[in-house]
């Protein structure tokens, strides 16, 4: 049980480690289209477009960031596990790490024993 402990532990800390990196990452994207713009201005509509685009983005990926911190927290405090499970699917989307990431919390967090340490979690911290 205690090498379980270490084990969710671990992965707390790295969630953390990978939604504090997701926060400055975020603005990469919206920064690399809205530059686009200004270096040769397109006609009308696409600009318009295209800052849309980097909104939707940068808010896109601000929710993730605060996502994966949360379910860090929830990992913590061993409450939420479907959440961390959902998280832990949509970080496998950030292609390489994130996917290295997501499945070993995946595996981790369906084993028997973890999912009976997040059921006897106090009612009051589910």
């Amino acid at each position: 049980m205690e090498n379980r402990e270490n084990k969710l532990n671990a992965l707390s800390k790295v969630f953390y480690v990978v939604g504090l990196l997701c926060i400055p990452a975020s603005f990469v994207a919206p920064w690399a289209i809205m530059h686009s713009i200004k270096i040769e201005p397109p006609p009308f509509p696409v600009p318009a477009i295209l800052t849309g685009l980097a909104v939707l983005t940068l808010v896109a990926s601000l929710a993730m960031s605060a996502c994966v911190l949360l379910a860090a927290r929830f990992i913590t405090q061993r409450q939420r596990r479907i959440f961390c499970i959902v998280v832990s699917g949509f970080l496998c989307l950030s292609v390489p790490i994130g996917t290295g990431i997501g499945i070993w919390a995946l595996i981790l967090l369906n084993d028997p024993a973890i999912k009976e340490m997040f059921a006897s979690a106090s009612p009051l911290r589910r």
